[in-house]
């Protein structure tokens, strides 16, 4: 018979999450041992400053921890939640991500009562807590989400004996959170004598707070935040090599989309083409976390290894966590730091003079890519359900955390950096769309349109699911559809990818197109096509008329529908259309040279973000200098300092295009130090005072627009890439990028107080780069191309196979 330990929380602290405990644990006034002396014995000399973030604190550290993931899994260290990728519940605009027990949220006990080290590591991708008793002991806990092995969350713990001649005794404080999920598993344990492996795995575990699963029809519309998401429905002990694993497998409580019966639909709602099923499954594994790990007399140094796998197969979940322990602790340590290695090395930053901006584009790069999926994995992957303004790492109920929804944040803000950075990583966000099309069909055909209009919020199956009480800003916030049409542009200008095209993106786009041409409304007064009952980027002001940032991006996206026409189908141009899109109504107002919101917009009136702006770019819609220049005038005074961080990012860029640096400047520095929380460099929604989002990588990748399309300069367009008159931000003396993508080459932009160069690192096809004074040259690999006197450089491929229907394309 095997001996089972009762798995349990240590009953002197009881609180929601570490984090909590940390902020709880000293209200008794216990006297601190404050040694700080320790903590430089160890140093990481290979590990650069500006990826290192490191605070020495005591119990009262428990704000803005950092978020991390591997697209497959993510997590906000010291929490008791774990999120999985397209896992969900809850009934439309309930539906959130499902939160999954952290069975590995693990800390030192002493470090509840003591100071300790915390340091995250954005280089090699893990982080650590140090606990150190001067002379006598050096303890490391690293935490990760393991970049190769996907499906599991790591913690491991060595022990370092210095002078010390005893046993090393240390507790550990554990809390995963539910306590249902708790409940499982020790009456499990508690009933491991009395039953045999079998009876457990087919037990259907319930108590006062679940409903019979076997009772499908019982599933009822409740509030998430009021029960747990997850009905774990089977469990099991396992051993496997000595090691004591712990499984339990189960459910989400609620579909997204209310049929009654498991992954059965609701007819009313369907139009004739089915949405995807949704996920609606996962098993945890995990092995046994202890009370106390001990460092033995006789041994100078011992690690501990604490995993936890999720996925939506038991069978899966093993396989991982079998080959997990498979491997020593160093090999699995160096696997997941040489995803890092190399990422690092295939896209690098250097900024001199200016240290703090330096860390502020590192890291949000980071936080960034860390929600987005390995690029080689040890199982393989499931599809990607985009990215949510807070990341895979956080969501759940919290309306502040935008409950793991995609908005147009993913298209408009964050997939122009990381298509730059990776365009494989920006397809698979458009791919997510693609999978939502027939949803979004759906959506139109019950609005009364024609094509695809996708919703303001999408999750597990691409219905709308803003919360209710909200409905009025997915009725008219309609721009979402024009937007990602939009961002597929972007994409198919930077890759050429006609096989996507052929394949996925040409669906995408006229569909999206044909929901446009159904959604405009002809005026017999004006001769101009209208769109009516709109609500634009800004949010205070809902239910206008001809919006111009939605007029706008619906012109391009019935261009793009034409193009992708043509591209995919090689059929003549369709003159309807192109008599629509030519004849969208953009609304100026040629007296004061600007561009109203809306109609009957009114100079002075605020406005909660930006949003006339965004034509200037990202939209880059053509108008006069003047009219960019009363436009930034006129509504920069306007947008409220309460509203998001994005908003500065764009400023900053316009206000380059103008070529008003100290403007761009300022903008550049509140849409950055403002928004970002230290010690971690985690990103705020808000302004400090402000309710709003944490880990909110919108503001992040809007930022790293700033730097990349603002002062770098780089403009993508259908036939080729401008490099813009690129500059320094201010305190800078050198700005360097290496690995921005192009046509599958590679190339990097360096500027310095005298000097602007742009070099390929790698060339895939032939590429022509044009210069200020109509020079054309083949680019060649690692020459360096002197652009200081360009106004603007061009590059693009030296052949083009859509060049016929390239007029379509305005900017």
């Amino acid at each position: 018979m095997i001996h089972i330990e009762l798995f349990f929380l240590i009953s002197a602290v009881s609180c929601a999450t570490v984090s909590n405990c940390l902020d709880n644990s000293n209200k008794n006034n216990q006297p601190l041992v404050v040694d700080r002396s320790g903590y430089d014995i160890i140093r990481n000399s290979a590990t650069h400053d500006h990826f290192m973030f490191t605070t020495i604190s005591g119990p009262n550290f428990t704000k803005n921890l950092p978020t991390l993931g591997n697209g497959h899994l993510g997590f906000t260290v010291l929490s008791d939640a774990v999120y999985m990728n397209g896992l969900y519940n809850g009934y439309k605009g309930l539906s959130h991500r499902a939160k999954i027990p952290n069975f590995v949220n693990i800390l030192l006990a002493d470090c509840l009562i003591k100071i300790c080290k915390y340091s995250l590591n954005i280089e090699l991708g893990y982080f650590e807590v140090k606990f150190v008793v001067e002379k006598q002991f050096i303890v490391r806990h690293l935490i990760y989400a393991h970049r190769f092995y996907n499906r599991a969350l790591i913690n491991q713990i060595h022990i370092q004996r210095l002078e010390s001649k005893d046993d090393i005794n240390l507790k550990l404080h554990k809390n995963p959170g539910n306590d249902e999920a708790l409940t499982k598993v020790k009456t499990a344990q508690r009933s491991r004598n009395e039953r045999s492996v079998n009876d457990v795995k087919s037990n259907n575990f319930s108590n006062n707070k679940t409903k019979n699963v076997n009772n499908k029809n019982s599933r009822s519309t409740l509030n998430a935040v009021e029960k747990d998401d997850l009905e774990f429905t089977k469990n099991e002990t396992i051993d496997f090599d000595g090691i004591r694993l712990y499984m339990l497998c189960g459910r989400i409580r609620e579909l997204e989309n209310g049929g009654n019966e498991r992954n059965e639909y609701n007819e009313d709602e369907i139009s004739g083409e089915e949405p995807p099923r949704q996920e609606e499954d996962v098993c945890v594994l995990w092995n046994h976390v202890p009370e106390e790990i001990t460092l033995y007399q006789t041994l100078s140094s011992i690690s501990y290894k604490f995993v936890m796998a999720v996925d939506t197969q038991a069978a899966d979940v093993r396989q991982e966590m079998m080959d997990v322990f498979r491997i020593s602790d160093d090999e699995l340590f160096e696997s997941h730091k040489n995803v890092w290695k190399k990422f690092w090395k295939d896209f690098q930053i250097d900024v001199d003079g200016d240290d703090e901006l330096l860390r502020a584009i590192t890291s949000s790069i980071f936080y960034l890519t860390s929600s987005l999926p390995s690029v080689i994995t040890n199982l393989p992957q499931h599809p990607f359900y985009g990215l949510s303004p807070t990341g895979l790492g956080r969501g759940g109920s919290n309306l502040n955390d935008y409950e793991g929804h995609n908005f147009w944040d993913t298209e408009m803000f964050m997939l122009p950096p990381v298509a730059l950075i990776n365009p494989n990583w920006a397809k698979k966000l458009i791919e997510y769309r693609f999978m939502m099309l027939n949803a979004a069909k759906n959506n139109a055909n019950a609005g009364g349109y024609r094509g695809a209009r996708f919703p303001w919020e999408s999750a597990a199956t691409g219905i709308e699911v803003i919360q209710p009480g909200y409905e009025y800003i997915a009725e008219y916030q309609q721009h979402i559809s024009g937007d990602i049409s939009f961002s597929l542009r972007h994409y198919f200008s930077l890759t050429h990818d006609i096989e996507f095209m052929m394949s996925e993106g040409c669906q995408l786009a006229l569909n999206i197109a044909e929901f446009w041409a159904s959604r405009v409304t002809f005026n017999d007064s004006t001769g101009f096509y209208d769109i009516n009952h709109v609500m634009g980027p800004d949010e205070d002001h809902s239910d206008v008329n001809n919006n111009v940032y939605t007029n706008v991006v619906a012109k391009y996206a019935l261009e793009f529908g034409l193009f992708s026409k043509y591209l995919c189908g090689k059929q003549s141009p369709d003159v309807d259309l192109l008599q629509m899109m030519s004849k969208i109504k953009i609304i100026y107002d040629d007296l004061l040279d600007y561009h109203p919101q809306y109609e009957g917009y009114k100079i002075g009136t605020e406005i909660k973000q930006a949003d006339a702006i965004l034509i200037g770019y990202p939209l880059m819609f053509p108008m006069n200098y003047s009219t960019r220049v009363n436009d930034l005038k006129f509504y920069e005074n306007v947008t409220r300092s309460s509203g998001p961080a994005m908003s500065y990012s764009m400023t900053a860029i316009n206000f380059l295009d103008i070529n008003d640096e100290v403007k761009a400047n300022e903008m550049l520095l509140k849409g950055y130090k403002t928004f970002i929380r230290r010690p971690f460099n985690v990103w705020s929604e808000v302004e400090p005072g402000e309710i709003g989002a944490t880990n909110f990588i919108t503001g992040a990748g809007g930022f790293l627009q700033t730097i990349f399309n603002g002062f770098l300069g780089i403009r993508v367009h259908l036939d080729h890439f401008e490099i813009r008159n690129p500059r320094l931000p201010q305190n800078c003396t050198r700005l360097r990028v290496e690995g921005f993508s192009y046509m599958k080459s590679k190339f990097e932009i360096e500027v310095s107080g005298h000097s602007k160069s742009l070099r390929f690192v790698e060339v895939h096809d032939k590429l022509i780069l044009e210069s200020h004074d109509d020079e054309t040259k083949l680019v060649t690999v690692n020459v360096s191309y002197d652009i200081t006197n360009n106004i603007v450089t061009n590059i693009k491929p030296a052949y083009d196979p859509f060049n016929d229907f390239i007029h379509l394309n305005t900017v």
